[in-house]
């Protein structure tokens, strides 16, 4: 666990200035236009860093079930888009095969 009271007041996170690990489009922009740039979470290298934590009776686990506690969970995060697109990516989510992993398994019980 992290101690807040012991954290410094300012931190540092050194980043290169140079092509191509920047390439003019983020890092500069913070500084220079005053800009920050925060990736959707479909852009994360990790599906579980935006995973929606859904917890169910083993029973439960069907596909039915699944897609509609995404959809439900989905439209309190994102209540201005449209039913459609939300029970689409809830459907998306489940044929991904995401939630065939044991983890979603284990978190149920």
């Amino acid at each position: 666990m992290v101690s807040y009271d012991k954290l410094p007041e300012i931190l540092f996170k050194y980043r290169s200035w140079s092509e191509p690990y920047d390439s003019g489009r983020f890092q500069r922009k913070l500084l220079t236009h005053n800009q920050i740039y925060l990736s959707s979470a479909n852009q994360f290298n990790d599906p579980f860093d935006f995973s929606l934590p859904i917890n169910f009776d083993i029973k439960e686990y069907t596909r039915e079930n699944i897609v509609k506690k995404t959809f439900l969970a989905m439209k309190r995060e994102f209540p201005d888009q449209p039913n459609e697109v939300i029970l689409k990516e809830a459907i998306g989510r489940y044929d991904s095969g995401i939630f065939n992993d044991n983890y979603w398994k284990q978190i149920s019980r």
